[in-house]
């Protein structure tokens, strides 16, 4: 969602690394379209680059569901945050959902929960059949090699929201059109999932992404 017709202020954008060729595209058609020049940093979410309550909202796309340290990211945000700021998140496809790795699913309906069912070995040589020569860097086979993976379920990611002191105003769930396909073409596996991870409901393989609206208290 493009944030800039809002007319804000000022626009900061923060990454992990630098795309330098990116941004000045993107900073070129802001100051053109919007009348801003966004800021671009480097940081770790876990750590912003920023001083506390400066944000009045925070937006966070396809994200998420790649941090390990969901907890401190959702803190930091929280702490840059002015009081009644905002925070919009979509997040997923969520780690417990089919394809939630980024990956499973290549080959066919039959693989969608791969990475929940195969042993480590045998996940490793999907990965590997599957696995093409001209992955780019958003394909999952990236996010794979580097562990970039939160596997929290919707009840724990809203748990770590609350825990750092915001309100959920809104929460809406994508549900997989897929996962329900697989659940009604192998009944027996799809319970059998469940069941060898104890935490989960069987909802939770069905979801396969969050979007919520979070405030800061006034």
């Amino acid at each position: 969602m493009d944030w800039s017709g809002r007319k804000p202020r000022r626009i900061v954008a923060i990454d992990l690394s630098s795309f330098s060729t990116a941004w000045r595209q993107i900073g070129a058609h802001l100051e053109r379209t919007a009348r801003v020049r966004p800021s671009f940093l480097v940081g770790r979410l876990e750590l912003l680059p920023l001083s506390d309550v400066v944000v009045d909202l925070a937006v966070s796309d396809a994200v998420f569901e790649h941090c390990q340290a969901l907890d401190a990211v959702v803190r930091e945000t929280f702490r840059v945050l002015r009081p009644g700021g905002y925070v919009y998140a979509g997040y997923g496809p969520l780690w417990y959902s089919y394809g939630g790795d980024h990956f499973a699913g290549r080959g066919g309906l039959t693989h969608g929960f791969s990475h929940l069912e195969l042993p480590p070995a045998d996940y490793r040589e999907y990965v590997r059949q599957y696995r093409t020569d001209d992955e780019d860097t958003q394909a999952g086979i990236r996010f794979i090699d580097l562990d970039l993976f939160s596997r929290l379920t919707t009840r724990q990611y809203l748990t770590s929201f609350e825990q750092a002191g915001f309100d959920i105003v809104d929460l809406v769930l994508e549900l997989s059109i897929e996962a329900l396909r697989f659940r009604r073409t192998w009944p027996r596996r799809f319970e059998r999932i469940v069941t060898t991870n104890v935490h989960l409901m069987p909802d939770d393989l069905i979801i396969k992404a969050n979007l919520v609206i979070l405030r800061k208290p006034p």
